[in-house]
């Protein structure tokens, strides 16, 4: 999945509360929205049992970026 594609999915949830963003990934039509729900659902846990953060829960970042390239050559 490229790096383009999943910003796409980002952007239209960078600012919402976590409880909106969640219900726009999950009719999302796109492939990148299932790993972009994971990711955020398990920050939104993160954030609520570990630093014990109550309340409403924001995105205020989120960004994508690109992995490692695989060098191809042909002998």
């Amino acid at each position: 999945m490229t790096a383009m594609k999943v910003r796409r999915v980002v952007d239209m949830v960078r600012g919402q509360d976590v409880e909106k963003a969640l219900d726009t990934l999950r009719f999302a039509p796109y492939a990148a929205a299932e790993p972009v729900f994971k990711c955020v659902a398990s920050a939104a846990a993160n954030a609520r049992n570990n630093k014990q953060l109550r309340g409403q829960l924001v995105i205020s970042e989120a960004y994508v970026d690109e992995g490692p390239t695989l060098k191809r050559f042909r002998p």
